[in-house]
């Protein structure tokens, strides 16, 4: 006989699931910016977005991730898959 699983675990699961397709989707994102002008990109997505572009904290994201290089932006794409899949690894232990 089947047992049903708890409606608690059921929408655990589905938030992890979530989760790892934001960050896999991110971390792809990180990837199409490489040897392009990533601080024009992330303003055109904040006017796209309508959010604040005065916000304190996105002017900081955008201004750090402006003067990043090629082999940081595939570190930080590379470390969000591993981080991901660590995770993954553990929920299923």
């Amino acid at each position: 006989m089947r047992r049903l699983l708890d409606p608690g675990i059921r929408l655990i699961a589905f938030f992890e699931l979530l989760k790892g397709t934001f960050v896999a989707i991110g971390a792809l994102g990180l990837l199409t910016m490489l040897h392009k002008d990533v601080g024009n990109i992330l303003n055109e997505a904040v006017l796209r977005l309508r959010v604040d572009p005065d916000n304190r904290y996105l002017h900081m994201l955008i201004m750090r991730l402006s003067g990043a290089t090629p082999r940081q932006l595939e570190a930080v794409s590379a470390g969000s898959f591993s981080t991901r899949r660590c995770a993954t690894w553990k929920g299923s232990a």
